[in-house]
């Protein structure tokens, strides 16, 4: 889910800062983009009273982005600027969360973040950026133990974003490359019904932080139209090492996860 809302990319198809145009008038770049992931986890509308199986299915995203050019950076050299310059960033996304594998309404999310430029490209040189951005959810759930299932779960996600990127612009074309990590935290409340041999099933509820971090890496390219433009961004997310507690029928948290989005963007 996070990896949904959050994608590659803080600003989609440019691996530089915005900076400014003229005098203290900022660039602005508004974007949107489209994506879409598979997704293992354990069924959440298996029966009470079996081994829950898998469920794999295909999770969709949207997010819109904006970016403000605060700072153009320091001029080092006539081919070697904008190191230190500066991005504020603010984006709102949304997950569809299929209803068909238990879930009870999308996911939504506001972030707020930075992108801070290392390098800002030129002729001869690549642009080199880091950002950070922490994005806030909608509360989200699944399962219906009433309803029969095996277990439910409520849940808030916070999601810290950390990217690194680096790229060029090949005339019309573009690539860049991006490594990343998140860090979700946020709490959980599940209920579960089990079956336990000599009492039949039972049912019990806890409460606690969930939190973990994954690594992520992505490719991205571009077609620039004057002020418009068109990318396309592919990549995968490691594993996590938390291990679930209840048998399941082969889910592995620990695979990778693989993504892949599409953007727009106007930078004016």
């Amino acid at each position: 889910m996070a990896l949904s809302l959050a994608g590659g990319s803080d600003i989609p198809g440019t691996p530089s800062t915005l900076g400014r145009r003229l005098g203290s008038i900022p660039r602005v770049g508004a974007s949107v983009s489209f994506g879409a992931q598979r997704v293992g986890m354990p069924d959440l509308t298996s029966s009470a009273g079996s081994t829950p199986g898998d469920e794999t299915f295909t999770l969709f995203g949207a997010r819109g982005n904006v970016a403000i050019g605060f700072l153009d950076g320091i001029q080092l050299a006539p081919t070697v600027g904008g190191v230190l310059s500066l991005d504020a960033l603010a984006n709102y996304s949304i997950a569809r969360l299929p209803t068909g594998a238990g879930f009870d309404g999308n996911v939504t999310s506001f972030g707020v973040g930075g992108r801070l430029g290392l390098l800002r490209e030129s002729f001869s040189l690549p642009g080199v950026s880091v950002s950070a951005v922490r994005r806030w959810t909608s509360e989200m759930s699944g399962g219906d133990v009433v309803e029969g299932t095996w277990g439910e779960f409520t849940s808030d996600m916070t999601v810290t974003s950390y990217r690194a990127t680096i790229g060029k612009n090949l005339f019309a074309l573009g690539l860049m490359g991006g490594v990343g990590w998140d860090h979700v935290d946020g709490d959980v409340t599940m209920r579960v019904r089990l079956p336990v041999e000599g009492q039949g099933d039972v049912e019990g509820q806890a409460r606690g932080l969930h939190e973990t971090d994954r690594r992520l890496f992505f490719l991205s390219a571009w077609f620039t139209m004057l002020v418009y433009q068109v990318s396309a961004e592919i990549g995968y997310v490691e594993g996590s090492d938390l291990q679930p507690s209840i048998n399941h029928s082969g889910f592995d948290p620990s695979g990778r996860q693989f993504f892949g989005n599409v953007a727009f963007r106007i930078t004016f």
